[in-house]
């Protein structure tokens, strides 16, 4: 399993993947900082990915849940999140894709 946590600073990337492939895991957890994505953000494409927002902004184009089969997993508890648009979309029944709000704030806006 691969996790990054990011702690003040900022960011700047194309994509953000995270679970992308079968059995494969990802986590990112923003503390605090700016994390500009301008493309799509996987989380759990076909593997388990989780995206934890503690405190911070993360910016993305779009938020892609569970797209073939994984599982993704987005847990706002503090700062921003902020996307042009959230997708759930899996051929699987067994795929899962959750938002857990508690607290932060999201914003949908188009990029």
């Amino acid at each position: 399993p691969t996790t990054t946590t990011v702690v003040d600073g900022t960011r700047t990337t194309a994509s953000v993947q995270l679970g992308p492939v079968a059995s494969t895991y990802g986590t990112l957890v923003l503390q605090s900082g700016t994390w500009n994505n301008s493309g799509a953000t996987s989380v759990g494409h076909a593997g388990t990915g989780t995206l934890t927002l503690n405190g911070g902004t993360f910016t993305t184009g779009t938020l892609s849940l569970a797209q073939a089969g994984g599982t993704g997993t987005v847990n706002l508890n503090a700062g921003t999140l902020v996307t042009g648009g959230i997708t759930r979309n899996s051929n699987t029944a067994a795929a899962g894709g959750i938002i857990n709000f508690n607290g932060g704030t999201l914003k949908w806006v188009d990029l």
